[in-house]
C-alpha cells in the first residue's frame, strides 16, 4: 500500500502513459485522492517517454518556480534521479518555444539564449564519472536493490517482466522521497547502507532492468539524457498547442527556435561514433527508442541538426547503413520506434548524399534494393534514389523519375522532384524542358495538384541551381504560364512575381 498501486497487474498492451492518465481521471484508482497529481508526477519519473506526461502541467500559476527548479536541477544533476532531470529537459525545451522570457528571482532570462549552454554542460557532466556519495553514483545500485526487494516480495513465477520493472521504479521513487526528507549527511549515510545490500549483476531482461545498469554496461543516466535530447524536438499536436498556449501559438511559424549548439552536437557525434555493445533489448516501460548509447546519441543529433550526419566518420555512417532493416512496412505496427530511427538515418543519408563516399552510396543502393515490396519501403527508395542520382549515380535516372511520378501526390513531392531536376541540370540544363514535358504528358494522377508539383520543383532549381539552369527555368516558367492548366492558376503568377521573372521588353 505504500506505493499506492492497485492490486491487479498492469494491462499488458496499454502504454504506461495512458495507464497513468486513466488513474487520475474520473473512476480512476487515484481520482479521489488529494495528492493524485503528485502521485502522477512521481510515477512518471522513469527514463523514457513517461516524464513527458508532466510537462504541460507546469505551464500555470507556478510556471516561474517550475523554470527555476528545472534550471537548478540541470546544474546539479548528480543530486537527482535522472528521470527527473530528463523531464526538466522536455519542459524547458517547450518553455523555450512558447514562454522563453522568464523573470526569475535572481534576474530575467531568455531560455532560448541560456538553454544551449546548459544542455551542453549537462551532457558533459552526465558523461563524466559521477562524484562520490551522490545520487548519480548510487542510483544504479539503489535500483538493483529495489528490484531484488520486488522479486523477493512476489510469489515466485507470478510477476511479469513489466510489473517487476514497474514496481522496481515505483519502490525507488518512494525510497527517494524518504532520502530527500533527510539531512545531507544522513542521506549519504542512508544511501551507503542501502547499497551495501546490492545484489550481483545479472542478465537484464528489459532495457530498463537495473541488472544491466552501470557505466561499463548500459549507462542509464547518460541514456536518459540522450533520450530526452531527442524526444524534446517532437512537435505537439496543433490542438494541444492551441489549448495550452492559445491561438497565436498554434499559428506561429512551424520551426521553433533551436536550442542546439555546435559544442553539444560535437559531443553527440563523439558518442554516436562509439562502438555498439551490450544486448539489444526493448522495454515494457515506454522507452520507445534505441537501446544503446551510440544510436541514442545519433538520434538526438539528427533531430537537433541532421546536417551534422555528414560530420560522422565513414565507419559510423556505414555501420548504420548496414543495420538498416529490410522491411520498413512491417515495423509500422511491430516496432514503430525502430522505424522512426531508420527513417531518420535514411533522411540524413539523402540530405548528405553529396558528402558520402562511393562505397557508402553503393551500400545504400544495395540495402534499398534488398528491401521488400511495400509502400514505406518504396517511399524510402524514392527519396534515396533521387538523392543518389543528384549525387552523381547516373544509372538511377530512369528509376528515380518513375518513382517520383509514382509519389507525385506525396507532400514532399515538389521538393524531391526539384532535387531530381537539379540532378538533370547539373548534367545537361537543356534537358529540363524535355523532363517537364514528359511529366505533363503523363495521365494525371487522381487528386494531383500538377501546378504545385511542377512549379514547386522548378522554384527549387531557381533557388539552388547554377546560373545556366536558372536561365533555362526562367524561360520555362514564362512558357508554362501561357498554357493550361498554369494559365488559369494565379499561383504561377505568384511564383513569377516572387522571383522577378518577366518577359524581356522588345522596345
Amino acid at each position: 500500500m505504500i506505493l499506492s498501486e492497485p492490486a491487479e497487474p498492469l494491462p499488458e498492451s496499454k502504454p504506461i502513459l495512458e495507464i497513468l492518465a486513466d488513474r487520475i481521471q474520473e473512476n480512476g484508482c487515484w481520482a479521489g485522492r488529494a495528492d493524485r497529481l503528485h502521485l502522477y508526477a512521481m510515477a512518471s519519473e522513469i527514463p523514457g517517454m513517461l516524464p513527458s506526461g508532466t510537462v504541460l502541467g507546469r505551464f500555470g500559476k507556478s510556471y516561474v518556480e517550475h523554470v527555476r527548479l528545472a534550471l537548478e536541477r540541470l546544474d546539479h544533476q548528480d543530486a537527482q534521479p535522472i528521470a527527473r532531470v530528463a523531464g526538466d529537459i522536455l519542459f524547458l525545451r517547450l518553455a523555450a518555444t512558447h514562454h522563453p522570457r522568464v523573470a526569475l528571482p535572481e534576474g530575467a532570462v531568455d531560455l532560448r539564449e541560456i538553454l544551449p549552454g546548459r544542455l551542453e554542460r549537462l551532457l558533459a557532466r552526465v558523461e563524466d564519472e559521477p562524484p562520490a556519495d551522490t545520487m548519480a553514483a548510487f542510483e544504479p545500485a539503489l535500483l538493483r536493490v529495489c528490484s531484488e526487494v520486488v522479486q523477493h516480495a512476489a510469489i515466485p513465477g507470478t510477476i511479469s517482466i513489466r510489473d517487476g520493472a514497474w514496481l522496481t521504479y515505483r519502490l525507488f521513487q518512494w525510497l527517494c522521497l524518504q532520502l530527500e526528507a533527510l539531512s545531507p549527511d544522513d542521506r549519504i549515510s542512508g544511501m551507503r547502507r542501502f547499497v551495501a545490500h546490492e545484489p550481483k549483476f545479472g542478465a537484464p531482461v528489459d532495457r530498463l532492468d537495473p541488472a544491466g545498469f552501470g557505466r561499463d554496461r548500459f549507462d542509464h543516466r547518460l541514456a536518459a539524457i540522450l533520450h530526452a535530447l531527442g524526444a524534446m524536438e517532437a512537435r505537439l499536436p496543433n490542438e494541444v498547442v492551441r489549448k495550452v498556449f492559445g491561438e497565436e501559438a498554434a499559428s506561429a511559424p512551424v520551426d521553433p527556435w533551436s536550442v542546439s549548439s555546435r559544442a553539444l552536437e560535437d559531443k553527440l557525434i563523439v558518442l554516436a561514433q562509439r562502438a555498439h555493445d551490450g544486448p539489444a533489448l526493448d522495454s515494457e516501460l515506454d522507452w520507445d527508442a534505441p537501446s544503446n548509447i551510440p544510436d541514442l546519441a545519433l538520434l538526438a543529433l539528427l533531430r537537433l541538426n541532421g546536417a551534422r550526419f555528414a560530420d560522422l566518420s565513414e565507419e559510423a555512417r556505414t555501420r548504420r547503413f548496414e543495420a538498416l532493416p529490410d522491411d520498413l512496412d512491417v515495423l509500422l505496427n511491430e516496432a514503430p520506434h525502430v522505424l522512426a530511427f531508420a527513417n531518420n538515418v535514411l533522411i540524413a543519408a539523402a540530405n548528405a548524399a553529396q558528402n558520402l563516399t562511393d562505397a557508402e552510396r553503393w551500400l545504400l543502393l544495395r540495402k534499398l534494393r534488398e528491401m521488400k515490396d511495400g509502400p514505406t519501403n518504396q517511399r524510402a527508395r524514392w527519396l534515396l534514389f533521387v538523392a543518389l542520382f543528384d549525387a552523381g549515380m547516373d544509372p538511377l535516372e530512369e528509376e528515380a523519375f518513375r518513382l517520383t511520378l509514382d509519389h507525385a501526390g506525396d507532400p514532399m513531392a515538389p521538393t524531391v522532384f526539384g532535387r531530381f531536376l537539379l540532378g538533370i541540370t547539373a548534367r545537361e540544363p537543356a534537358r529540363l524542358e524535355q523532363v517537364i514535358e514528359a511529366v505533363l504528358a503523363e495521365p494525371p494522377a487522381k487528386g494531383l495538384d500538377i501546378v504545385a508539383f511542377v512549379a514547386g520543383a522548378l522554384a527549387r532549381v531557381v533557388v539552388h541551381g547554377k546560373p545556366p539552369a536558372q536561365t533555362v527555368v526562367r524561360t520555362l516558367l514564362l512558357g508554362l504560364a501561357k498554357r493550361s492548366p498554369f494559365l488559369e492558376d494565379p499561383r504561377i503568377r505568384e511564383v513569377l512575381s516572387h522571383f522577378g521573372i518577366k518577359e524581356e521588353s522588345t522596345d
